[in-house]
């Protein structure tokens, strides 16, 4: 195609008309293909490819797209356009390169700290139960209705949607068009904070936003809360309606830059939806009335915890809005038995402990899976928490996690998570400066042994939480990418203890 017909005049300034240069695709990446491309020069975080002109070049780029104020040789010969913003810019490319799909679909966003996926499967659960035809991109996967989304991706492509939240545009794009043309009419879409910094959506338009909560995170990234939170604003800049967990000390702030209509949820006070006669039923799930201008409804879960209060509310309130009927909306959500690797619950035999997996890694992610564990113990069984914290991430929470853990659990175990580039033994060290009792807590840096010494060592009715993991089935370490399943581990670790005490019986005899 002509570049021209993804790229207007009025967007560009060059020595060249983008209707003079052919292209046969968009690329961002060195390691993708170049030649008979548009390459697009992205200043990241630790690279800047701006400084890849030649290099593109020899690899026969059919053109580049540089940021405004960048200054090349301009006798290399290789068209040159320059732009505002070529993040911004390279996801408007991918949409029209895509034939736009988004623009025939409805896109209902999902931002906030924790929370996001839970509430992306609730919500797409409740859709199909209405019979709408429903699509779901987030941080476990992407289905078109009932079935993952199966499409040509390349290793590499395959493991960047398991590593992010929302897809790169390369990829996000690419998806949607697949989706819209097996016929899906609504996408529920987790929205991360980087994205919406990074521009991935560029001018996406939602037909809903949906706000969960704000916590400390990101701050590697964001620097302060308030940039946090102003991230998460622009999703509701770009969208027809907002829905809000009231509860959340940050949502009157966001509110308040908000441009669309405003729908409030609580489960505390009376807002445009509240909740009453609450009922917590331990690992068996809970109950409540859901009260709104449409009138009551009563809501089942099996799922327990008081975040699934709170994200199934959005749920049905943001199902509700889009026109689903309350039967659907309690069929939906009573139906749904969880979401992986998130207070899931590991299949250990005849073992007289539990083990749950869940994704936690923030301080108030782990504060409140540790609280729900622990509202769910009814003989005071001792809770042990075996964590990490990721790499290349923000610093300033893995001290107060290991407060967290130190508060909340009888006993942690701390080891690595997704190390990336960083040392190990210096993220730990990090997450001890928020212990004080070194009785309550021991190290063990390889996260394999510390999954099996809980397993092997646990006490009758203890409950082992790995933390951090979730759904992930991957290990980062330094550019390497490991597969590590704790389910498997688990399941390893529950046979070396059922041949330890074999043994030990056989030695009594």
């Amino acid at each position: 195609m002509k570049l021209s017909q993804i790229l207007h005049k009025d967007e560009y300034t060059s020595a060249y008309s983008a209707e003079d240069v052919e292209i046969e695709g968009i690329c961002s990446d060195t390691r993708h293909e170049i030649k008979g491309n548009l390459f697009v020069c992205i200043k990241g975080t630790r690279f800047d490819a701006h400084c890849l002109l030649g290099y593109v070049k020899d690899k026969g780029a059919a053109a580049v797209l540089v940021e405004e104020g960048f200054a090349y040789d301009t006798s290399l010969p290789l068209p040159v356009f320059r732009v505002k913003n070529t993040r911004a810019m390279l996801s408007l490319l991918w949409s029209r390169f895509c034939g736009e799909p988004e623009k025939g679909l409805k896109i209902i966003g999902i931002t906030g700290t924790n929370g996001k996926t839970s509430c992306a499967f609730m919500l797409h659960a409740v859709l199909l139960a209405g019979g709408i035809s429903a699509g779901l991109i987030g941080t476990v996967g992407c289905y078109v209705k009932k079935e993952p989304l199966e499409m040509a991706f390349s290793e590499d492509d395959g493991n960047r949607l398991e590593t992010m939240t929302t897809p790169d545009p390369d990829l996000l794009f690419p998806i949607l068009r697949e989706m819209a043309d097996r016929g899906v009419t609504h996408v529920v879409m987790e929205v991360s904070s980087h994205a919406l910094h990074f521009d991935k959506c560029a001018d996406m338009q939602f037909e809903m936003g949906i706000f969960t909560n704000l916590a400390s995170d990101h701050m590697d990234l964001h620097e302060t809360k308030e940039a946090y939170r102003q991230a998460k604003e622009k999703l509701f800049t770009r969208c027809k309606v907002g829905i809000w967990n009231a509860d959340d000390a940050e949502a009157e702030k966001m509110i308040a830059h908000a441009s669309c209509r405003h729908i409030r949820c609580s489960a505390k006070e009376k807002t445009d939806f509240y909740i009453k006669n609450k009922q917590m039923r331990g690992m068996n799930g809970l109950s409540y009335m859901l009260c709104g201008s449409f009138g009551r409804l009563t809501v089942s879960m099996q799922i327990p915890g008081e975040f699934t209060v709170y994200n199934s509310l959005l749920a049905a309130v943001a199902a509700l809005t889009l026109g689903v009927s309350p039967k659907a909306v309690r069929e939906g959500l009573g139906n749904l038995r969880g979401v992986r690797g998130r207070l899931e619950r590991v299949d250990t035999g005849e073992q007289d402990f539990t083990v749950i997996i869940d994704y936690a890694h923030t301080e108030e992610a782990m504060r409140n899976v540790l609280a729900t564990v622990r509202a769910l113990c009814i003989r005071e069984e001792r809770i042990v928490a075996v964590f990490g914290c990721g790499g290349d991430r923000d610093q300033s929470k893995r001290s107060h996690m290991g407060k967290a853990a130190e508060e909340l659990a009888d006993f942690s175990i701390i080891t690595t998570d997704n190390q990336r580039s960083e040392d190990p033994k210096q993220i730990i060290l990090d997450i001890l400066k928020g212990f004080t009792d070194k009785e309550k807590r021991k190290v063990i840096l390889d996260r394999e042994k510390a999954i099996t010494y809980a397993i092997t060592e646990a006490r009758s009715r203890d409950v082992i939480l790995l933390i951090g993991k979730g759904h992930e089935t991957y290990q980062l370490c330094g550019k390497e990418k490991h597969p590590f399943d704790e389910r498997k581990i688990v399941a390893q670790a529950i046979k070396m203890r059922e041949a330890a005490h074999t043994n030990e019986d056989e030695h009594e005899s």
